[in-house]
């Protein structure tokens, strides 16, 4: 079993949840509108970028 994949396209619904909860908390300075209001332009930048994901075992996720 590989330790780091590709991430599939259908995981990146997701992963913008990830991105959107990671984001209201790691600036929360900043409105949670703001972070609501920008979700689906987050999310198709996700689906633009090359994704990997490590096992479960390893918990961890990579944005190139």
């Amino acid at each position: 079993m590989e330790m780091i994949r590709t991430m599939p396209s259908n995981e990146i619904g997701a992963i913008a949840a990830i991105w959107l909860g990671t984001n209201l908390k790691a600036h929360n300075f900043i409105p949670p509108l703001y972070w609501k209001d920008h979700y689906g332009r987050g999310k198709g930048m996700l689906a633009e970028a090359e994704l990997k994901r490590i096992r479960k075992e390893y918990q961890g996720l990579c944005v190139l």
